[in-house]
């Protein structure tokens, strides 16, 4: 992440401090690392992208993918729930642009 130009990050760093805390009892990613990789992200003029459906489309959604759906409006609910604490506190340190799908 040192040089310069474009920098992408997946999702896995938010992804991790989403499920870590709901399926682990917490995120390996410390405050600092947290901290460390949004300032990276901003200083390179970067953003982070949510993108986001009510729970029920989600579902709707799943169930197209797999038929199953194992996962219920619920833990749908708390997901979109830990993802909306962990954007909007990744928001005090660089822009996020929210999008509805």
């Amino acid at each position: 992440m040192g040089g310069p130009g474009r920098l992408a990050l997946d999702r896995s760093f938010v992804s991790e401090l989403v499920y870590g805390p709901l399926r682990h009892g917490g995120s390996r990613l410390t405050d600092a690392d947290v901290g460390d990789l949004a300032t990276v992200v901003a200083r390179r003029d970067g953003v982070l992208v949510h993108l986001t459906a009510p729970a029920s489309v989600l579902r709707a959604r799943l169930l197209v993918l797999d038929g199953a759906a194992a996962a219920n409006l619920a833990d749908i609910g708390s997901l979109l729930t830990a993802y909306e604490h962990v954007v909007t506190t990744l928001a005090a340190y660089l822009p996020v642009v929210r999008l509805e799908t």
